[in-house]
């Protein structure tokens, strides 16, 4: 029994806050290297966005780091900024959305640029790089003809990969003729981790009747009156529309 909590069938509602030094995960505002972090839990309590400042969600420590961050951390940095983006987006606080996605768009082309040099640094690889088109793509940034033909290459790797006979027994581990061995968490294959296949249904607009009261029917309403104004209206749902399409492909627009 946590201490504190609620006796078994007893309505008290009591809850447990263990001390500081017994929680999860710390996070640093030093230098607002995790300021993103720090932002997403704070308008997904609160909504708004107290005093936490990220700007375009790249700090300055991270700037100067650069090819000195290793990939883990590289990773953990880019989820905690797509997640600051979906959950202001949710919460309605589309100026905290925008200058979030302009930094993420940052993102996408230091690191694809990377991926593509004649020698990319350790802390870039190709799946962390798909993975950032990918989620780049779902929370609003309109990737560039270029990327989304490098994306492609990408996804037909990973078609190739887990459509491979051997791939076989690691969708079934548990069946009776698979013998006995070791396994890894998830199918590995190329182009594409295993769970950002799933990502790619992001990218699929479903029609729900408003009367399908499911939570999921909920949520997806509240997003769509949080995004009412305009402005962001074009950046999410037909990104190519605004401004920063001509400002990442030239005066001219996007290339189709």
């Amino acid at each position: 029994m946590i201490p504190g909590a609620s006796q078994p069938g007893t309505r008290t509602c009591s809850y447990y806050i263990p001390p500081i030094s017994e929680t999860l995960a710390h996070f640093t505002m030093l230098g607002n290297v995790e300021c993103a972090a720090v932002l997403a839990l704070r308008m997904l309590g609160r909504t708004d966005t107290g005093t936490i400042d990220c700007g375009n969600g790249i700090s300055s420590a991270e700037k100067i780091a650069g090819t000195q961050i290793n990939g883990s951390a590289k990773q953990i940095l880019r989820t905690s900024h797509e997640a600051a983006i979906n959950i202001a987006l949710l919460k309605g606080n589309n100026d905290v959305a925008l200058a979030l996605l302009q930094g993420l768009t940052v993102r996408v082309e230091t690191d694809l640029g990377a991926m593509e040099s004649s020698n990319p640094p350790a802390n870039v690889n190709k799946k962390d790089v798909a993975a950032l088109l990918l989620h780049a793509a779902n929370a609003g940034v309109p990737l560039t003809s270029h990327e989304v033909r490098w994306l492609h290459q990408r996804i037909h790797e990973a078609f190739v990969a887990y459509r491979d006979p051997s791939m076989a027994t690691a969708y079934r581990v548990f069946d009776p003729a698979t013998p006995d061995g070791t396994y890894p968490y998830q199918p590995e294959g190329d182009g594409l981790a295993f769970s950002d296949l799933g990502v790619l249904l992001g990218r699929l607009r479903v029609a729900v009747p408003k009367s399908f009261n499911s939570p999921c029917a909920r949520l997806r309403q509240a997003a769509h009156r949080s995004l009412n104004s305009a402005k962001v209206r074009r950046l999410v749902v037909a990104p190519r529309a605004w401004i920063l399409c001509g400002q990442r492909e030239g005066p001219s627009g996007c290339h189709r």
